[in-house]
């Protein structure tokens, strides 16, 4: 009597329907890598995609003229977009407003220091202060010059304008902030309290001599 081999006997399986043994072959499937190489986690290649656009960023950022380049004013259109220089600062005034006449003008210079504080870990409260230099015009600083006075905490809202000079021999610049808005928030008494602002506390003037 021969052997049987495994497999006669059965009948084939017609097309599209799969094998028990297909079934059990594909559900023990694995995914194998090769020796010595590892599979990147979507981590990894998630970082090195990053990477990859920072290098990019910095190499097109070196290819840039360089600032001079685009020296001088932006060209007179209305096409070209305007830009916006508005700064807003709170505080207490340094000394009396300075007045003074620049030509036809009046000016009145003053002195802001505002402070910052922040609580530390330990819980001790640390201040540190900011000096800012201000500048009014016209009418705006005859109303600061006739109104305003040393440790009365203001609200100011302006431009900034840079002043360059020298200081030594060596070209310095330092920054200013001329004023378009002016609000009494309190007055500063003898003793160090804080009374209430005016009925009427703000000081605007809309346009300025440049």
């Amino acid at each position: 009597m021969g052997l049987i081999k495994p497999g006669l006997g059965r009948t084939r399986p017609e097309s599209g329907e799969p094998t028990p043994e297909a079934n059990e072959s594909s559900a023990c499937v694995r995914p194998v890598t090769a020796p010595g190489k590892h599979q990147r986690s979507p981590l990894a290649a998630r970082t090195a995609a990053i990477i990859q656009r920072l290098r990019a960023t910095s190499a097109s950022a070196q290819q840039l003229p360089p600032l001079d380049a685009h020296s001088g004013p932006p060209p007179e259109s209305d096409a070209w977009p305007s830009d916006l220089n508005r700064v807003q600062l709170t505080g207490r005034l340094a000394c009396e407003p300075l007045l003074h006449d620049v030509g036809d003008h009046h000016v009145a210079e003053l002195q802001l220091v505002s402070e910052r504080r922040w609580r530390t870990r330990p819980g001790s409260v640390v201040r540190a202060h900011s000096w800012h230099r201000l500048t009014a015009w016209e009418d705006l600083a005859d109303h600061c010059g006739r109104l305003l006075h040393a440790g009365d905490r203001v609200y100011v809202e302006g431009q900034l304008r840079p002043i360059c000079g020298q200081v030594a021999g060596a070209p310095t610049t330092t920054y200013e902030l001329v004023l378009e808005r002016v609000i009494l928030l309190s007055r500063a008494t003898p003793h160090g309290q804080e009374s209430a602002p005016p009925a009427n506390p703000a000081l605007t003037w809309p346009e300025q001599p440049w």
